[in-house]
């Protein structure tokens, strides 16, 4: 630890700091006006899959809904997208 600690931080800081992390947008339910928002920044098949079953239990069946998806590099797209054509539209 105090090799790897050349900036003198308390051990407990650094403990504190990373149990005390919050991850913003991972499977985030938001309310606006009459709005549902789900948030979530999956970037990886298997967590998009997991967003997609949590989005499709959480989701009112009969509501509009808009999904805005962004991949960026190197991801690919196409591949990405396709957990996601299972919900409910």
């Amino acid at each position: 630890w105090m090799q790897l600690n050349s900036r003198n931080i308390e051990r407990s800081v650094v403990i504190q700091s990373i149990f005390g992390t919050k991850v913003p947008c991972r499977q985030e339910r938001k309310s606006w006006m009459a709005l549902d928002i789900f948030l979530d920044v999956s970037h990886t098949i298997d967590s998009i899959r997991d967003t997609a079953i949590w989005f499709s239990k959480n989701a009112d069946l009969d509501s509009r809904k808009i999904l805005l998806f962004y991949c960026g590099k190197p991801r690919n797209p196409a591949e990405l997208i396709v957990p996601l054509l299972v919900i409910p539209f």
